[in-house]
C-alpha cells in the first residue's frame, strides 16, 4: 500500500462527524503513525527480497551463499617495480609514499641508492581495487620531498589489483554452483576452484587434455584480458 492509501484507510474508521480534512485533529493524529506504517511496510518488504538468493544485495546475499561455503572474493592490491635516483647513499624506507596522479604506492622495503645513482625497489598500491593498475612511467613524483632524491619511475606495468567480487558475480558463482555437480574433482569442480581466486573472471576447463589424469585450466582475469603470472600462480 502507498502511504495515501494507509492514511485513506485510516481515516475511514473515524466517525463521519469528526473533521477528517488535512490538518485536522484525526489526520494530524494519524499521518505519523501511517508513515510509520509505511515505513515498516518497506522494510519487510526488503526483507522478505534478501532471503532469496536472486533477489539479496549486500551482506545478505554474503550470507546466502556462505551457506554453499562460496564467500565474496576481496579486492587486491597492485603491485610492481620502480627505479628510484638520487644521491648514493641516500636511504628509501619501507612504506615511502610515491604517486601517479591521486593514486599513492608504498615501497615495499628500505633500500638505498646505488653507486650508479639509483635503486630498483618493488612498491605496492596503498588502496585496493583497480585504480591502482597504472602503465609503465605514471608513476613519476613523491608527494613528501625525500632529501637526495630526486626522480621514481615505475619500470613495469602494475598489476594485480581487482576489484571486489559484484552481487553479480557472486550470484552467479552461487548459481552454478548449486546447478551443476561439482563433486569428485570433476570439470565444475574445477570451474569452481579457478573461480574462488580474487581476479579471475572467467574459466574454461579441458578435461583429459594430455591423457588420462590430466586436466587444463584456461583463465581469463576480472577484466577478460590476459591473466598475469601472479594471478596464474595463484590459482595453480
Amino acid at each position: 500500500m502507498t502511504l495515501d492509501e494507509i492514511i485513506e484507510y485510516m481515516l475511514s474508521s473515524v466517525p463521519e462527524e469528526y473533521d477528517i480534512s488535512v490538518g485536522s485533529f484525526f489526520y494530524d493524529l494519524l499521518y505519523p503513525v501511517a508513515e510509520q506504517i509505511y515505513l515498516l511496510q518497506k522494510r519487510i518488504s526488503r526483507l522478505s527480497e534478501n532471503t532469496f538468493a536472486v533477489t539479496a544485495e549486500g551482506e545478505y546475499l554474503d550470507r546466502k551463499t556462505a551457506e554453499q561455503n562460496i564467500v565474496r572474493k576481496t579486492a587486491t592490491y597492485s603491485k610492481g617495480t620502480l627505479l628510484i635516483s638520487g644521491n648514493r647513499g641516500e636511504v628509501i624506507l619501507k612504506g615511502a609514499k610515491v604517486a601517479a596522479d591521486n593514486v599513492l604506492f608504498e615501497v615495499n622495503e628500505t633500500v638505498s641508492i646505488t653507486e650508479n645513482g639509483s635503486v630498483e625497489v618493488g612498491a605496492t598500491c596503498t588502496v585496493s581495487g583497480s585504480a591502482g593498475n597504472v602503465k609503465k612511467g605514471d608513476i613519476n613524483r613523491f608527494p613528501i620531498t625525500l632529501p637526495g632524491i630526486t626522480a621514481v619511475q615505475n619500470i613495469t606495468d602494475f598489476t594485480g589489483g581487482y576489484d571486489a567480487e559484484s552481487d553479480a558475480d557472486l550470484l552467479e558463482r552461487y548459481i552454478e554452483k548449486v546447478s551443476r555437480p561439482n563433486v569428485s574433482g570433476n570439470k565444475y569442480h574445477y570451474i569452481e576452484w579457478a573461480k574462488e581466486v580474487s581476479g579471475v573472471g572467467d574459466v574454461k576447463v579441458i578435461p583429459l587434455w594430455n591423457g588420462a589424469g590430466t586436466v587444463k585450466v584456461v583463465i581469463v582475469d576480472a577484466d577478460n584480458r590476459p591473466a598475469d603470472s601472479e594471478l596464474i600462480s595463484k590459482v595453480k
